[in-house]
């Protein structure tokens, strides 16, 4: 050793004469580094796919199955290991991410979405949006009871679920935030007929319309782009998934084979869905306006700003406090309103007749 190297050691000390003038009186009391675990196969949720004894089963390319027993890393990614690692039940043929029996679950997939920070992702979804330089608004809500987003989708299951294809977490699209919002609104105030909605100068332009629909022109009589913009909903904390069944009793007589009868066996459909997630709605337009500026000779201007029976729709906000609609609320504030009405009234995704799809809010 040097004798520069000496000289220092003597006058710095070692680490642990240190750490002892500080006030740790013996080795034991000196803290540890923290070392760094790795995520195993054991770490994580035990189901179909991150259970090594099952790599077997999927039709992943055998190198692939290969590496990934060896692999010492899970799947963090939820959407592939639900869809691209399926699980393939040789004895019945078809692809399962979910079996029981005699009331014995045998497997089941588990959400796990790795190191997400659902309150950072939120935060900088958020962000990007506010770079497009709008006016926005974000509302929280919370699932009521249990959502279906993508239950139709192409999919090696009988049943899908929309899953983000980056993070691999379950989202509302925009497209279907926009829809449901709107089909509320035609159902509400035009009784469920398009033609008169369109004609609507509030309608056109939060939605946009075309010129004519089945001859019937619009208010503005020509093709209009909708001035508020709609965003994908992101979940704010970890989703919740879970299994449900579809249990259709009368299969062979609606596909016309045999008569309704108690000898029919029923035929269990397992389907996905979330639970307790909140997810954040936002949307915004770049230049806001009132409802008393719509270009329109019609009076009202809009019929957006009442309710089904013809009263000024008020919204409670975050502080309980409750605000009235009028003609001097803005296209935001009413596509606020109208979003709340119809996710928590109507609901959003699959099977809302039957209860799934509602959302907890303060609209009233």
């Amino acid at each position: 050793m040097s004798k520069k190297k000496k000289d220092d050691k003597k006058e710095n000390g070692s680490l642990q004469d240190q750490l002892i003038a500080q006030g740790f009186d013996t080795k034991e009391q000196i803290p540890q580094p923290k070392k760094e675990k790795k995520r195993t196969h054991n770490d994580m949720p035990q189901d179909s796919i991150t259970n090594k004894n099952v790599f077997h089963k999927t039709r992943l390319p055998e190198d692939t199955r290969k590496a990934l027993k060896k692999s010492e890393n899970a799947f963090d990614n939820f959407s592939l290991k639900l869809n691209k690692a399926a699980r393939f039940e040789t004895n019945k043929k078809k692809f399962e991410f979910f079996r029981a029996n005699r009331g014995k679950v045998d497997f089941k997939p588990k959400s796990h979405f790795g190191d997400i920070d659902f309150k950072e992702l939120s935060k900088h979804h958020k962000q990007t949006i506010d770079a497009l330089n709008l006016k926005t608004t974000c509302q929280p809500l919370e699932i009521d009871w249990r959502l279906i987003i993508g239950l139709g989708n192409e999919s090696v299951y009988e049943t899908s679920m929309t899953l983000h294809h980056i993070y691999g977490i379950p989202y509302i699209p925009a497209s279907a935030v926009k829809g449901v919002v709107r089909s509320w609104i035609i159902t509400e105030l035009f009784d469920n007929i398009e033609t008169q909605a369109i004609q609507d100068a509030g309608f056109c332009d939060i939605f946009g319309c075309p010129k004519k629909i089945k001859e019937q022109e619009s208010h503005y009589k020509e093709d209009r782009q909708g001035k508020i913009w709609f965003f994908d909903a992101f979940p704010t904390s970890a989703p919740k998934i879970e299994a449900d069944i579809m249990n259709p009793h009368y299969g062979d007589y609606y596909r016309g084979e045999k008569p309704p009868a108690d000898y029919l066996s029923p035929v269990l459909i397992h389907f996905l869905t979330v639970k307790d997630t909140s997810f954040q709605f936002v949307f915004g337009i770049k230049e806001d306006i009132k409802a008393s500026e719509l270009k329109t000779d019609n009076q009202p201007k809009t019929k957006l700003i009442f309710d089904s029976k013809n009263q000024p729709i008020k919204l409670k906000n975050e502080n309980g406090e409750i605000k009235e609609l009028s003609m001097e609320s803005s296209l935001l504030e009413i596509t606020e309103v109208w979003l709340q009405k119809a996710l928590t009234e109507h609901g959003v995704g699959a099977k809302t007749a039957v209860g799934y799809g509602y959302m907890k809010g303060s609209a009233s």
